[in-house]
């Protein structure tokens, strides 16, 4: 069960059934309504490193890349394992190129490729 201050408590089968539903609301082009349901999710418990990620791709694909770096650098913050993740690091290689900083963005993209 997740509880934060005086919310009550969600089950983990609905925060998981809220990740999905985010997610597919993004993929489906209704980003806003992701986020609003991220953001309250992000309320809840800024300390799910899922809900970060969410966020970083939602926002990525409402045009902000400044908040999707922001969230990818958060759910960094909350892994143990601090090995960079290809698929998080495309993201932010796509959100800096949003930037207009496509150095770093290709920076990124030739040490992915490395391996």
């Amino acid at each position: 069960m997740i509880k934060h201050k005086s919310e009550p408590i969600i089950s983990h089968n609905s925060w998981d059934a809220l990740m999905v539903l985010a997610f597919f609301l993004i993929d489906a082009q209704r980003v806003e309504k992701a986020l609003s349901i991220l953001k309250g999710m992000h309320h809840i418990n800024d300390q799910d490193e899922q809900v970060h990620k969410l966020l970083a791709y939602g926002h990525f694909q409402n045009g902000d890349a400044a908040q999707c770096l922001s969230h990818i650098d958060q759910f960094y913050k909350l892994i143990d394992d601090k090995q960079a993740i290809d698929g998080l690091e495309i993201l932010r290689a796509r959100a800096l190129a949003l930037q207009g900083d496509l150095q770093k963005a290709q920076d990124i993209l030739e040490r992915i490729n490395k391996g």
